[in-house]
């Protein structure tokens, strides 16, 4: 069935050149076509459709001689035939989405018979998953093969229209200040929270998830390489309840705090949040179980990893590899079109100077984290430096880079026993 549809459309091309306008805007490739003759005749189709010289019957013929491919596609007599059917033309549109379609699917079967080869070679888990999400990314890169990307025209037009309905902000953040500066976590987009030990980045991107699971009804899935679930369920809930965490876990509460926690309990149970705390995390991994999230629970909103520098590097080089797991998550969040927080340690390079508020070329291990991140936000306690914290958990969280708009500095207040960020004033 799919030879006929693949003459069909070489003999519409024949009979009306002009058809290759729609072709070549579809995107169709040879590597579209299943049958060998037919993908020849489309090479020299598609050939001299750039070269401008006009597509006939003798015109194809003596490119595919020139080329040496005439013999394999059949000899003339198989163009001399294609060129004698008379399809419905109005079918043409119907011709490509067939072929390209059917290309998709064998394109599947292939990467199913790849599987079981895989099966086979005694791989670990780990390589296993990477060697399928290799497939799979190959399945998908296949089905948009040549697209023709976008025009001035139609970026421009598409952008004022969006303009005057008025272009929707990300998700809100939970501060209205970074709300400003970001117009929320947009989706796409790869957002570095970073700072040294103890200034409370994993308690701010906590924060963030709190008020996109309650306020927002988001669907998160959070990576946790460092804290268990029960830890991070111990913060969320002593913030929500603004009890210290330390009399939450001595049980010395009273009967309205008991009552307190099981309200929190309720509405904690309902976000949309899925924790992964299971251990070594390749970024190979991560793309697999991010895809199959958004697919499991029929949409995702946000991505959160805890912390970029505990990821499975390999066994290559330190750099090499943070720069590829920040590349290939900046992909990720492109393709799955969801906002991604990732949080990163910083270099000791600020213990060693005066002013030790961190600057973009602290990021530690790699400038590549600098590269690939739409944001990167450092968060720098001062009292954190001291052996008495006298600044009131006075804290500037600065907006150091920001692809899409202004960088600054938010004063902000953090309130470590119930590991709670607030506005300053």
């Amino acid at each position: 069935m799919i030879e006929s549809v693949e003459s069909a459309l070489l003999s519409c091309i024949l009979q009306d050149g002009t058809k290759m306008l729609e072709v070549v805007d579809s995107g169709l490739s040879p590597q579209h076509f299943e049958s060998l003759p037919f993908r020849l005749m489309y090479k020299s189709v598609l050939a001299l459709h750039r070269s401008g010289v006009p597509i006939s019957v003798i015109t194809v013929r003596d490119h595919m001689l020139d080329v040496g491919s005439l013999e394999s596609a059949g000899g003339e007599a198989a163009i001399h035939h294609i060129g004698l059917d008379l399809p419905d033309p109005h079918a043409f549109p119907s011709f490509i989405e067939t072929i390209k379609g059917r290309a998709i699917t064998r394109s599947v079967f292939e990467m199913g018979q790849r599987l079981v080869d895989i099966r086979e070679q005694g791989l670990s888990a780990d390589e296993v998953l990477a060697r399928c999400s290799g497939l799979y990314e190959q399945v998908i890169d296949n089905s948009r093969l040549h697209t023709q990307g976008t025009t001035a025209e139609e970026g421009i037009t598409a952008l004022v229209e969006d303009v005057k309905e008025g272009i929707k902000p990300g998700l809100a953040t939970g501060f209205q200040d970074l709300n400003d500066i970001l117009y929320g976590l947009c989706p796409g987009k790869v957002y570095v929270i970073a700072g040294r030990p103890g200034m409370g980045k994993t308690a701010l991107a906590g924060n963030m998830v709190a008020h996109i699971g309650e306020s927002v009804g988001g669907r998160i899935a959070m990576f946790s390489l460092e804290m268990g679930v029960q830890e991070l369920m111990l913060r969320w809930l002593s913030d929500f309840v603004n009890i210290p965490a330390n009399r939450i876990k001595q049980g010395t509460l009273q009967k309205s705090e008991w009552q307190k926690l099981e309200e929190a309990k309720e509405a904690i149970s309902k976000w949309k949040l899925v924790i992964d705390d299971g251990g070594i995390l390749s970024v190979d991994r991560l793309a697999a179980r991010v895809k199959h999230m958004k697919l499991e629970s029929q949409g995702l909103d946000l991505v959160v990893v805890d912390y970029l520098q505990l990821m499975d590097m390999g066994r290559g080089n330190k750099n090499d590899e943070i720069g590829r797991i920040t590349a290939r998550t900046k992909q990720l969040a492109k393709e799955v079109d969801v906002p991604v927080i990732m949080i990163s340690q910083l270099s000791r390079a600020p213990e060693n100077r005066p002013d030790k508020r961190p600057t973009l070329p602290d990021l530690r291990e790699s400038g590549a984290i600098e590269q690939d991140a739409d944001v990167v936000m450092f968060v720098f306690r001062e009292g954190a430096y001291k052996a008495v914290d006298d600044t009131g958990g006075v804290t500037d969280l600065i907006v150091a880079k920001n692809r899409a708009g202004a960088t600054g500095v938010i004063k902000m207040r953090f309130h470590p026993e119930i590991t709670r960020f607030t506005r300053y004033y």
